[in-house]
């Protein structure tokens, strides 16, 4: 059984759906694409923890909101999955964390995206993502 397990509904009036499996627990929430794309941040903070960095991303239900962190420990990343009322940073409470191999955890993120830049969204479904970047990340991952 992977690790990490991500997938994304198809897009529909700025609402996407996300199911996220991480470590045995299963998450699954609606985002919305105001005030941020949380997309884009994905495609970024997947290039940041490729390069070794910590990075973020805030998926936004309004007005709660889920966190996804991407953490460097040594050789490995930490991927943690918060919850927070109101989507307010400080209020954060984990719902799921596991620390694994960059591939065991990056290499669905990058599959998720693949998928979802299949989709082809209209710009009134979601707006554009920058989804350039990922051919290099998946070298990174080999």
């Amino acid at each position: 059984m992977a690790l990490v397990r991500l997938t994304f509904g198809q897009p529909k009036h700025g609402w996407v759906e996300v199911h996220l499996s991480i470590g045995g627990k299963s998450i699954e929430f609606v985002a919305s694409d105001v005030p941020n794309n949380p997309l884009q941040q994905l495609v970024d903070a997947l290039a940041l923890s490729a390069k070794g960095l910590e990075a973020t991303v805030w998926w936004h239900l309004e007005p709660d909101g889920y966190y996804f962190k991407f953490s460097p420990l040594q050789s490995q990343v930490q991927f943690q999955c918060s919850f927070a009322s109101a989507s307010r940073e400080s209020s954060q409470s984990e719902v799921a964390l596991v620390v694994a191999s960059k591939e065991e955890v990056l290499l669905p993120v990058w599959r998720a995206l693949r998928y979802f830049q299949s989709f082809c969204p209209d710009e009134h479904d979601w707006p554009s993502v920058n989804f350039e970047g990922l051919e290099n990340i998946r070298d990174v991952l080999r």
